[in-house]
């Protein structure tokens, strides 16, 4: 029987974080409210790097979603799509996420989708970049990988063979494109939008291939990295949509600014999808 997801670990990466912040500082523009606590006020602002931010934002979607039935369909299925091209190291922060949502637009045009732009960060992997003009030098080592992707869901018909080609691929042979069937909804939705909570490490089997198991303590440097890089971008602007999606996604948003979660505990464990959303006042 397949493992339902459970939800991020929200304690943990308040926890990180917050160090983060202690040790390096606030970015510059970020909250000063964050100071004191980065989840302040989660379920309102919906900070792609706030603890709770994925969360209260999978509540909005989560009402959306079920209000076009969109739950009940047989062919709903998870979408995740890799290009490496979208890679960069963390000496050369190179995030491009018109460029992305352009590409996936235009190579996966007439199919429903709801997607999130995430992130993976590599412990052991090193993004190696063009080396400078009159170089000698086989490359320039820009330190660790980090690899914006998108997950999220879709319905109706798959991507076809040819718009899969648009996609490179990811680490190790990954596919540009994966679709995997649901069999539980709640689960899915929850795995849709994670923040950087935690890193990853690559490691040999005795196989000889490569795999990859999770990095939870990742340094405070990369926690602060994307602090200053991602502290002004909200969940609703890193997530996009095309076909039924798109009246999904402006459902959604109206939801955020009509009504609040009906749970809002800045350290739940789990999201509250069941509380139902409150008008605000």
């Amino acid at each position: 029987m397949k493992s339902i997801y459970p939800g991020y670990d929200i304690p943990s990466y308040h926890q990180r974080l917050s160090k983060g912040i202690s040790r390096y500082g606030l970015p510059t523009g970020a909250p000063r409210a964050w100071l004191r606590d980065p989840d302040f006020r989660a379920w309102d602002y919906l900070g792609y790097l706030q603890p709770s931010g994925a969360m209260y934002w999978q509540c909005y979607l989560f009402a959306a979603l079920q209000a076009a039935g969109i739950d009940q369909r047989p062919d709903l299925s998870t979408i995740t799509i890799l290009d490496k091209r979208w890679h960069f190291g963390e000496r050369h922060w190179n995030f491009a996420p018109g460029k992305m949502v352009y590409q996936v637009r235009r190579a996966l045009k007439g199919l429903n989708y709801l997607v999130v732009i995430e992130f993976e960060i590599f412990r052991n992997v090193r993004y190696l970049g063009p080396p400078p003009s009159g170089s000698v030098a086989a490359h320039t080592d820009h330190g660790r990988l980090i690899t914006p992707h998108f997950q999220g869901l879709i319905w109706g018909a798959s991507p076809s063979p040819r718009q899969r080609t648009f996609f490179s691929g990811g680490l190790f042979g990954a596919s540009g494109v994966k679709v995997v069937g649901i069999h539980n909804f709640p689960g899915a939705l929850r795995y849709l939008g994670k923040p950087p909570y935690r890193g990853r490490s690559v490691f040999r089997l005795s196989s000889g291939k490569l795999a990859r198991r999770p990095w939870a303590n990742m340094s405070l440097t990369l926690h602060h990295l994307l602090l200053r890089n991602l502290h002004h971008y909200r969940y609703p602007e890193l997530t996009f949509a095309s076909g039924e999606g798109s009246a999904i996604l402006a459902d959604a948003k109206r939801l955020w600014r009509d009504y609040k979660p009906g749970a809002t505990h800045p350290t739940d464990h789990r999201p509250p999808l069941y509380s139902g959303l409150v008008k605000r006042r």
